[in-house]
């Protein structure tokens, strides 16, 4: 039954489809004959074109800027979040001496933090120095760096309560 009905209606389109066809070209009002002459062959744009590949020259040279500046700019946010990173590194490396009990597993994600860091910073610098878009790499960057900031906080409030920071202070500026 559901094959009959889909015939049935392929064919009527078929039909009026046919019908539109026939009619459209039986009504076809004849055209015009278009004569050129040569005047409608030269150019019309052309008087602007030496104004538009200024502007395009102009358009080139801001682009450029911004990019250099884009740059320079994420280049030294790097350096920036690279040199807290090394900062907060250092801090728990030391801060790590006075703790009495590391557990693997804390020393084991503080590791994979830094090599982390470490490779993803190069990988960075080199889009960055490449023109292509960081950003994805330098907010990942920015939050590692929170998170051993946080891991760094916990460690020097459990230094303090059971040591004392000056202890930890006079082992820094060794």
């Amino acid at each position: 039954m559901g094959e009959l009905v889909f015939a049935i209606v392929v064919g009527l389109l078929l039909i009026s489809w046919s019908i539109r066809a026939l009619y459209r070209l039986r009504c076809q009002q004849p055209q015009p004959r278009v004569t050129f002459g040569i005047k409608d062959f030269y150019p019309v744009h052309h008087r602007e074109y030496e104004a538009v590949e200024d502007r395009l020259a102009e358009y080139e040279e801001i682009l450029r800027r911004v990019g250099a500046d884009h740059r320079a700019t994420s280049l030294r946010y790097l350096d920036a979040v690279r040199d807290d990173f090394l900062r907060v590194e250092k801090l728990l490396n030391h801060g790590a001496k006075f703790m009495p009990e590391l557990t693997l597993e804390g020393e084991l994600r503080r590791a994979w933090l830094s090599i982390h860091y470490r490779l993803e910073f190069k990988l960075a610098r080199l889009k960055v120095r490449c023109g292509i878009n960081a950003t994805g790499q330098l907010r990942s960057l920015t939050q590692k760096v929170r998170l051993m900031a946080r891991m760094a906080d916990d460690l020097l409030n459990q230094v303090a309560r059971e040591q004392g920071l000056p202890v930890l202070e006079n082992d820094l500026n060794r």
